[in-house]
Parts: C-alpha cells; structure tokens; sequence
C-alpha cells in the first residue's frame, strides 16, 4: 500500500469529504480509510468482522460527537490498549468547553483540529502541519 495510512472516524458526510478533500489538495501520500462510529472504529483497529484484513493506521483522526461510543470513548480504549497507544490521535470536532482541551491532553492527543472553521486557508494550513509531522513522526 503506497502512503501513509489513516483512520477517520466521521459520522458527517460534508465533514469526512472536507477532511479528504483537503488532503488531496495538500498532496499528501495518504489513504484514508472512514468508519462511521467508534464501535465500527474498535474493529477496524483490531481487525474484527469485516475489517479482518485492515491495515494497521499511522494516524486515527477522531470526531468526538459520534454514534454508538463517542469519540472520547474511542480515545479511552486506545490509550489504554498496548497494542494501540502509540499511533498518534488527532481530534477534528467542535470542542464545547474549556474542559476539552486538557482532557484530549490526558488522552495523548496530539493535535485538535477545529470544525467548523470560518477561513479556508489557515484551516488547510493546520491540517497539513499537523498530518505532515504526525506522519513524519510514525
């Protein structure tokens, strides 16, 4: 498989194509695979039902407002599990308050980027700084 490989966990349609769309516009060597929920999430990660055969993700880039388990909850089980909690997180959501930001800390997030955003340019520059040096660091 040519590329990085990265999980996005996104139940928003316009969100999930933004996100690809701005990969594809920074040209990065990236293959983007999308579940919806973190449930669907927990068996890609462990290769469970029809995910048998997934790859192993060098970056999981998570919604936090998900159906089924949360995206925190998904940030909870894969820093607690071995096997997972050395491939960088990223958070792409709306953080609703201040507790946010320290609570993604804890989880070992590594970079939070925000939704909705109201300039293009320096939303794309962040997505493109954060992805270049977590997926130059894994």
């Amino acid at each position: 498989m040519a590329g990085k490989v990265v999980l996005h966990v996104e139940d928003d349609d316009p969100a999930a194509y933004l996100l690809r769309s701005a990969l594809q516009h920074l040209e990065m060597a990236i293959v983007v695979f999308r579940v919806c929920d973190g449930e669907t999430a927990q068996a890609f990660l462990h290769c469970r039902g029809p995910y048998f055969d997934a790859p192993r993700p060098d970056l999981i880039v998570v919604d936090l407002k998900l159906p089924r388990m949360s995206g925190w909850e998904l940030l909870e089980k894969v820093k607690q599990d071995e096997s997972l909690r050395s491939i960088p997180t990223v958070i792409f959501s709306h953080l609703d308050d201040s507790d946010d930001k320290p609570r993604a800390s804890v989880l070992g997030v590594q970079a939070i980027i925000l939704k909705p955003f109201l300039d293009y340019a320096p939303w794309l520059e962040s997505v493109g700084s954060a992805f270049s040096q977590l997926l130059k660091e894994s």
